[in-house]
């Protein structure tokens, strides 16, 4: 058989998404009462712990400072999620008391590891007491042996700086924080910054801008990092006084990370009120939940919050779709000349289709079976050589979920998805179909959906299909006798979202 070369032209897809999240809210009883305050909870899990550390100024009989000139401080504590008498005997976040300063101590964050640990302390002069303008400092320590370094001072630290609400990125090289005073690109009041750690040292810190930024209040920055399949989603959570805030409070913002530059901000759906400071969130990996801190007057108490959504289905095993090429260069390689003068050319495509030409371009209808001849006709003596090159051709029709949906969308227009031309598993009688726009929104169901992406970016959207078992099969995935992939199956596909 003579070599026959075909050069599938290639063919690429590319589309993506975004929206918002919306949440109940209630008090963290276990955590919050009327005679103290709780403020700034993130998550620890380190040395065997699991809980929370937070700031507070309770009182733990041969722990707490007496109260002084400095009023009643706050200090970093930790208490236990996996054990209720911790809840409410709460301990010391550090025993050796290295977090245990004349001031405030706190707020903390950690690197992703818990290795490092990144705190407000008292900056103080050159007589080792707190600086009579009361200006905070952020400090460092590892966890080395067991136990927590002595705190070292951050290098850009300066007594006509109050630095506050700092947050490690997960491998403790980023460091957002906020400061009021005489920082480079300050635009009034507390400002939000981010510094990176570089062979060791911290570079100058440097003022996220009038994005994030206004000439009212930002503090609690919360970098949130969510690495799915494909991407990362990087957000920042923040509390504002600005980016009309209601009543005057401090309200909760978030901002995307797109091409290079930080989003306008939005508000945090249903955690906002006109009455109260929202301030210090954190939440987890899917959106779902988390905890954040609210003053009612003079008093400091901590919420939880959960997703209103429930039910939300997970395929782990999301995969790119796949897209069988149909554009294809089909020429016979073999041929010591080619004379278009004594000869002519053509390919034939299952017997009815012919192409003439001895190189020619042809884009197949779709996935099956073709079986290609070459024939050639010498002019001269009026002969053919029928089938002088033959070759067969299987294009593929992956089993899978198939989204049919426009490459791009427009900010604030409804865009149509379909699930109809998925080619699905033959013994799947009864299957349902889920969506998640790539934007940390609510799932939805359904063969055909649309949604609404209220900004600009470029997110994955998987479409995911749950087969419907039986109860002999759910009882089989109880055992493990039938694996996930088994009866689940998912795809992504990206859109990109342009600005209306």
């Amino acid at each position: 058989m003579k070599r026959i070369f075909i050069i599938w032209i290639v063919s690429v897809f590319v589309l993506q998404v975004l929206d918002a999240q919306t949440y109940g809210v209630f008090k963290n009883e276990d955590l919050s009462n009327l005679s103290e305050d709780q403020l700034a909870p993130v998550p620890y899990v380190h040395n065997g712990d699991t809980g929370i550390v937070y700031m507070s100024n309770i009182t733990i009989p041969g722990t707490s400072r007496s109260r002084h000139q400095y009023g009643s401080p706050m200090d970093l504590y930790f208490y236990d999620q996996t054990d209720k008498k911790g809840m409410k005997n709460p301990r010391l976040l550090d025993p050796g008391k290295k977090f245990f300063t004349i001031g405030d101590d706190g707020p903390a964050t950690f690197s992703g590891d818990f290795s490092r640990v990144c705190l407000v302390q008292p900056q103080e002069g050159a007589d080792g007491e707190p600086l009579a303008n009361g200006n905070g400092g952020l400090f460092f320590a590892e966890w080395a042996n067991g136990e927590w370094s002595e705190p070292i001072p951050f290098t850009h630290n300066d007594p006509g700086v109050n630095f506050s609400t700092p947050c490690l990125s997960k491998d403790g090289q980023i460091l957002f924080f906020a400061a009021e005073g005489d920082l480079e690109g300050a635009l009034g009041g507390m400002d939000i910054y981010y510094t990176m750690e570089m062979n060791g040292s911290w570079s100058a810190p440097v003022n996220l801008g009038g994005r994030i930024n206004t000439p009212e209040h930002e503090i609690f920055p919360y970098y949130f990092q969510s690495e799915g399949a494909l991407s990362t989603n990087l957000r920042l959570y923040f509390s504002s006084k600005g980016h009309d805030a209601r009543g005057g409070t401090f309200d909760l913002f978030y901002s995307e990370f797109y091409e290079g530059e930080w989003l306008e901000p939005l508000p945090v759906p249903s955690l906002n009120s006109a009455r109260f400071d929202e301030l210090g969130i954190f939440v987890n990996e899917q959106l779902t939940e988390g905890m954040f801190s609210r003053r009612d007057g003079d008093q400091f108490n901590i919420y939880n919050f959960r997703s209103i959504v429930a039910d939300y289905e997970s395929f782990p095993a999301a995969e790119r779709m796949k897209v069988a090429p149909l554009c294809y260069r089909i020429y016979e390689s073999s041929m010591d000349t080619i004379d278009p003068v004594v000869f002519e050319y053509e390919w034939v495509i299952n017997d009815t289709l012919r192409l003439p030409g001895h190189e020619v371009k042809y884009c197949f209808p779709g996935p099956g079976y073709y079986s290609m001849s070459f024939n050639v006709t010498n002019k001269l003596t009026d002969t053919i050589i029928y089938s002088a090159a033959q070759v067969d051709l299987t294009i593929p029709e992956y089993q899978q979920p198939i989204i049919t949906a426009p490459d791009t969308a427009i900010a604030g227009e409804p865009v149509y998805f379909s699930a109809a031309e998925s080619n699905l598993p033959a013994d799947w009688d009864s299957y349902e179909y889920f969506w998640d726009f790539g934007d940390l929104s609510p799932q939805s169901k359904g063969e055909i959906v649309s949604h609404t992406y209220k900004r600009r970016g470029e997110y994955p959207v998987v479409l995911g299909v749950r087969k419907v078992l039986s109860r002999s099969e759910e009882r089989m995935v109880r055992n493990g006798d039938i694996q996930e992939s088994e009866y689940k199956i998912a795809t992504i596909k990206d859109i990109i979202v342009l600005q209306e």
